[in-house]
């Protein structure tokens, strides 16, 4: 993924590659934690909320998202 901006690059694991494609649109952090979890089932839903919270910072940080 590349920042329109700055030309950062940013490499997505699996997970995080899901949640850049399903914040499309507006999402809460327990609605994309769910949508994860039905994606990876064998997860711990705690991990997977954890992992949603931190990338969802990382995103806003970077400015590559903005709250809605």
């Amino acid at each position: 993924m590349l920042h329109p901006g700055t030309r950062h690059a940013y490499q997505l694991n699996a997970v995080a590659a899901v949640l850049w494609d399903a914040l499309q649109w507006p999402q809460s952090v327990p609605e994309l934690s769910a949508l994860l979890h039905e994606g990876f089932p064998s997860e711990d839903p705690e991990n997977l909320r954890r992992q949603v919270q931190s990338l969802v910072a990382s995103l806003l940080d970077g400015r590559l998202i903005e709250e809605a």
